[in-house]
């Protein structure tokens, strides 16, 4: 995570030396890569035994990958789009069934039926076993989240594919991180070692406030690479900050901080967790 920090900081660099639509997925690549991993950490925190591999995981990027440069070139096109939604969609699922049961077989295709006929018979007609109900609930509305940013994909068809992308994925990463501590609190692992759980609550905190700050920054637009230069400089604005840096500087600046504090966040977030035996450990 921390040389994945210091290469959206380098290729973010890159991007701003000549901003076009070809090298802003320089920087739009390395937060794909940021945001992932920050979902595989969550994932691994409590499935250290069923996550999946680091191919895989490389296998998973190279794919998102592929998926933006081919947004780059087709974004237009509502083929792309319609490909992009089925393609989406069938992984969403599939994640969403391999994370609720655990990382199962789901081929051949009969497996795969059998595993969404018990979700639906046992589990929605049923009590919940009470280490599933979180996990059931988080993962419907993961779905929904998703399915709307599909449909938005397929309505609106942005032109800044790479973005739009980015911000489903985010969408993603939050949900998953409110998730996470929504559920540690309903077990009530914070009461155990309150003293350890200061620092990551200072962490979520700062963390909040600077993303805050830099996207009101971020709305406030300064440039437009989807315009020609001469357009984009239209939108410049007077530097604010020791009449050097504008808005967009700014926001670059609180975003790398809100960046470093949710991923200290991150490794701080079981603190309170490290005397606790293995065994002991809610699965989730």
């Amino acid at each position: 995570v921390g040389i994945a920090l210091m290469g959206e900081a380098v290729m973010s660099a890159a991007y701003h030396i000549c901003p076009t639509n070809s090298n802003y997925q320089y920087d739009t690549t390395m937060m794909f890569v940021l945001v992932t991993l920050g979902l595989y950490k969550l994932y691994e925190c409590r499935n250290p035994d069923c996550h999946p591999s680091p191919h895989k995981l490389l296998i998973t990027l190279a794919f998102l990958i592929l998926l933006i440069g081919l947004g780059v070139l087709y974004s237009s096109s509502i083929i792309f789009y319609v490909c992009f939604f089925i393609i989406f969609e069938t992984m969403v699922i599939y994640i969403t069934l391999q994370n609720y049961y655990r990382w199962v077989k789901l081929w051949p295709l009969s497996k795969t039926k059998e595993v969404i006929k018990e979700l639906f018979q046992y589990n929605l007609r049923h009590p919940f076993p009470i280490q599933h109900k979180p996990k059931f609930i988080y993962l419907v509305i993961a779905n929904i989240i998703n399915f709307i940013g599909g449909v938005i994909g397929l309505i609106c068809r942005p032109a800044d594919f790479g973005t739009y992308f980015l911000f489903i994925m985010i969408a993603n990463f939050l949900s998953s991180l409110i998730y996470y501590i929504v559920t540690k609190l309903c077990y009530k692992e914070c009461k155990r070692h309150t003293t350890k759980i200061l620092r990551p609550i200072i962490y979520l905190i700062l963390s909040i406030i600077f993303f805050i700050g830099g996207g009101i920054l971020y709305s406030r637009s300064v440039t437009n690479w989807l315009e020609s230069p001469a357009g984009s400089r239209n939108n410049n604005q007077e530097c604010i900050l020791f009449d050097f840096f504008d808005t967009h500087d700014l926001w670059h600046f609180l975003s790398a901080f809100a960046l470093f504090f949710a991923f200290l966040l991150l490794m701080t977030l079981d603190d309170d967790q490290e005397l606790e035996s293995r065994s002991s450990l809610h699965i989730f």
